[in-house]
Order: C-alpha cells, then sequence, then structure tokens
C-alpha cells in the first residue's frame, strides 16, 4: 500500500470522526515515511513529516489527548512549522495553562502573518499590552487594526463605552466580520445591553451557523429574556455542528435549568468545564447554576477560577460578591467589592456593587446610597445603580421616588424587564391598573417574559402579599432565584 493512498485512507477515517482509527492510520504512514524516505527526495521526506504530523496532533485534540498533541508538535522543527501549527501549539498552551509559551506561539504567527486577528486578539487575552501587539504592523496597515487594538486598550482600562464606539464603526466598515460582530457583542454585554448584545451575537450566526465561539453568551441572552424556543434552537444547532465545544454544553446546561431540571443543568455545566477547563464564560454559568441550588461553596470556586481567567471582566467579581451574601459573609462580600473597586477605579459598575453589599446593613444604607448616587454621576445610563437604588427606596416605603427613578430611566432605556420593574413598583403601591399596563409593555416586547407573567397572574388572583412580586433578591421558585445569581444582573 503506498503512502499517500495511507494518508488518504486516515483522511477518511476523520471524516468518519473515528479519531482512534485514523491516528493509528498516521502513525503507519509515519513509520511507512521513515522505512522509505531514503528512497525519496528528503524535501519530500520532510514535507510528508509534517503534514502527517499535523494530523496526528489534530487526532490527539479531537481525542482529548492535549498533552500528546502538544509532544507531536513540539517535535516538528520550529524553521518548518506552519501558522496552523503555531495557532494550534498556541490554543493547546493556553488551554494547559502554559501562558509564556501561549504567547510565543501566537507571536510566532504574526511573525509569519502580521493580519491574524485571531492571533492579536488572543495575546491581548493574555496580558500582552495591546501597543506591543500592533508593533507587528506596517503602516499600511495600521489604520483598522489600529483602531481593533485601540478598541483593546479601552477594553483594559473598562472604558466599555469607547471600545464599543470602534466595533461599530468596524462592524460598518466589514459587516461580514465575525470577529468584529462576536466583540461588539461582548462589549454591549458588559454594558448590559442585553437586547442590542443578543442582535450583534445572532450576527455572527448569521454569518457563520456552525460557528459555537461566543454562542454561550447568546443562550445567556436568551435565557435572561425567558426565550425558552430560542434557546432550545441554540441548543439543537450547537449539538448537530459542535457537539465538543465546551460552548455547546454550557447553552445546553442552561436549557435544562430554564426548563427547571437543575441538576441536569450543572452536570452539563461540569461538561463544558472538564472539556475546557480555561473556558471563562463555562465557568461564569457554572458558578450561576451552583449558586441557583445552594451550592455556594462550588459556586464561588467556579467564580474565582473564572477570574484568574479574565482578570479585567468584573462579572466574576459581581457572583462572588453575590455568592458571599447568599452565605451571609458580609465581610468577605465587602472585601470582594472592594477588590473590584482597586482594580477598577471609579468605575460606576464597581461602585454599584460596593454600595449593594453596603446596603444589607442598617448602618451601610446611607453610604450605600451615596455610594450609588456617585456611580449615576459617572455614568447616568448605569443600570445596576439605578436598580439598587430603586430598590432601597422601595425597602423604604418611598414608592414615589422609585416610581419616578425607573421612569425616566425606562423612557431611553425601555426593555422588557424595565417596565417589569416599573409595574412592581406600580403594585406595591398599590396602583394596580398601573402595574397591569406596564406589564402588558413588557409582554408586548416579549411575550414569553415570565417575569411579566408570573407578574400579571400574581395581581389578577389578588393576592396580598406583593412584597414577593418586586424587587427582592428572592423567588425560591424559578427564574428570579437563578437570575439574582447570574454573571450578569439582567436589564438593557
Amino acid at each position: 500500500m503506498s503512502v499517500e493512498f495511507m494518508l488518504l485512507y486516515g483522511d477518511a477515517l476523520m471524516g468518519l470522526k473515528s479519531h482512534r482509527r485514523a491516528l493509528q492510520a498516521y502513525l503507519d504512514v509515519l513509520e511507512e515515511n521513515k522505512l522509505k524516505g531514503r528512497l525519496r527526495s528528503q524535501q519530500k521526506t520532510v514535507k510528508l513529516d509534517l503534514t502527517v504530523k499535523t494530523k496526528i496532533a489534530k487526532c490527539y485534540v479531537k481525542l482529548k489527548e492535549p498533552a500528546q498533541a502538544i509532544k507531536i508538535l513540539e517535535s516538528l522543527p520550529a524553521t518548518g512549522r506552519s501558522i496552523q501549527n503555531h495557532l494550534m501549539l498556541a490554543k493547546l498552551y493556553s488551554q494547559e495553562g502554559k501562558v509564556k509559551s501561549a504567547i510565543a506561539s501566537y507571536q510566532a504567527v504574526l511573525a509569519v502573518q502580521p493580519l491574524a486577528i485571531e492571533a492579536s486578539l488572543a495575546l491581548v487575552d493574555l496580558g500582552v499590552e495591546p501597543k506591543a501587539v500592533s508593533t507587528s504592523y506596517s503602516k499600511k496597515e495600521v489604520g483598522w487594526l489600529g483602531k481593533l487594538m485601540d478598541s483593546q486598550s479601552y477594553l483594559q482600562q473598562c472604558k466599555h463605552k469607547q471600545a464599543l464606539k470602534i466595533y461599530t464603526e468596524l462592524t460598518a466598515l466589514y459587516p461580514r466580520s465575525m470577529d468584529m460582530w462576536l466583540a461588539k457583542g461582548k462589549t454591549q454585554l458588559q454594558l448590559c445591553d442585553w437586547e442590542v448584545s443578543k442582535e450583534s451575537f445572532c450576527k455572527v450566526l448569521e454569518l457563520e451557523p456552525t460557528n459555537a465561539a461566543g454562542m454561550e453568551l447568546l443562550g445567556w441572552t436568551y435565557r435572561k429574556r425567558g426565550r425558552s424556543n430560542e434557546l432550545a434552537a441554540l441548543s439543537q444547532n450547537l449539538l448537530k455542528f459542535n457537539p465538543e465545544a465546551p460552548e455547546t454544553w454550557t447553552v445546553v446546561g442552561l436549557y435544562c435549568e430554564a426548563t427547571g431540571n437543575k441538576e441536569k443543568a450543572l452536570q452539563y455545566a461540569n461538561k463544558a468545564v472538564e472539556i475546557n477547563s480555561r473556558h471563562y464564560g463555562a465557568h461564569l454559568i457554572r458558578g450561576c447554576l451552583c449558586s441557583s441550588i445552594g451550592q455556594y461553596d462550588e459556586a464561588a470556586r467556579s467564580y474565582r477560577q473564572a477570574q484568574q481567567i479574565n482578570k479585567l471582566d468584573l462579572t466574576a467579581l459581581e457572583g462572588l460578591v453575590e455568592t458571599y451574601l447568599a452565605k451571609s459573609e458580609f465581610k468577605q462580600a465587602l472585601l470582594t467589592a472592594k477588590q473590584a473597586l482597586q482594580l477598577m477605579p471609579r468605575n460606576p459598575k464597581a461602585l454599584t456593587l460596593v454600595g449593594l453589599v453596603l446596603s444589607h446593613s442598617c448602618e451601610g444604607r446611607e453610604k450605600a446610597i451615596k455610594a450609588f448616587n456617585k456611580a449615576l454621576t459617572l455614568d447616568p445610563q448605569c443600570t445596576d445603580a439605578v436598580m439598587a437604588l430603586a430598590k432601597i427606596y422601595c425597602a423604604e416605603k418611598q414608592y414615589t421616588t422609585a416610581k419616578e427613578l425607573l421612569s425616566n430611566y425606562t423612557l431611553s432605556n425601555a426593555s422588557d424587564f424595565m417596565h417589569t420593574k416599573l409595574g412592581q413598583v406600580y403594585a406595591l403601591n398599590g396602583e394596580t391598573e398601573k402595574a397591569l399596563v406596564q406589564f402588558h409593555k413588557a409582554l408586548a416586547m416579549n411575550p414569553d417574559y415570565a417575569q411579566a407573567l408570573n407578574a400579571i397572574e400574581r395581581l389578577e388572583n389578588n393576592l396580598s402579599d406583593l412584597q414577593d412580586v418586586v424587587m427582592d433578591d428572592e423567588d425560591s421558585k424559578g427564574e428570579e432565584s437563578f437570575e439574582e445569581s447570574s454573571m450578569y444582573e439582567e436589564h438593557d
């Protein structure tokens, strides 16, 4: 049997997803190439060796044997490695926590191809300064790539609005760039623009239906908006095209949680983490799911792991604070919130996080209000601060003040969530008709929105304890308990 035929046989087995058999076929090709190498030109032998070892590495990746994949790729001479080899090595190193080696491999990619966006963004994610990455670009290329690196600099400084402005320009210039839309959606999510971020993630899926990257965030937006049908469709799509991706099982876990099977949801979240122990979104959502079933120690562990992976994202610290509050560990919650503020001074979300902890004690409530007002001075559109302040007003039965605050905010930030929260304040104040108007406005925007549906049902049944409807941290029967332990507060 010729080497070429054996190689085609291995490729056919890979196509059939018989990865173990394909691996053996490629190993046989490698051995045969050594035996017959002296009968061929050295150049042809070396070229075939590089090709076969790359295919062997792919088999090991599919078989979840990253150490073996790294070993075979490292056996390739550095001068003979292709961009594909360097990129594969970089991802494997990153997955195994070998940050320095991953950085070196991504830099090797840029040395050959300075326009490799994936490598550039990965380097920034690994902690390399954006300016250091942009030095590999020529003056002709620095235009849009320079803008891309500027956006990364803004993100590192937690200046999400400035970063979003750049991504909006780049998506207009390159409307078919999946990477740009994905980055834009993630940035919108940091600004809590749930509905708008959903549109960006859907655009990614429209451009590449088989893509899995970032789809756990699309699943999260569906879950937050109670869109179970869309979440089911996304789960099926990911299972069809990416059954081995951590994003797939994270989304399936979200769907199970949404349909009431929380234990199964946690099993799938665990599976996602097992597939890729360095996946930020998988750890975050696992933390949320653990918290929703009262496994607070496990939730804290997941949030800490997520924070180690991405130190510049407040979301993991928010989840950690919420977990400590659920455990009544107020001192630890305050320390974590102050850590967030130290990491991001003058950041309105970090200020709100400190205020949120302070608001849990009567003596700290006044300081909490000051923190929320300061956050709103820095950013009048900070939804976290608006909701936290409204919650305090409701606790103190200052319903008129709470209504005024939420009404003004909803004028420029209308969403199913905001109309529902405004309706809940009307309900608390005994203004049932106005409450129903707000709930129906929410349903006009999202007919499946569970919070609005539940609120209407309770009002129509003339439940006397309307306090359960409102902006508190508990709702042990479902959506609220999960959403209060979420990686992002639910709002637009």
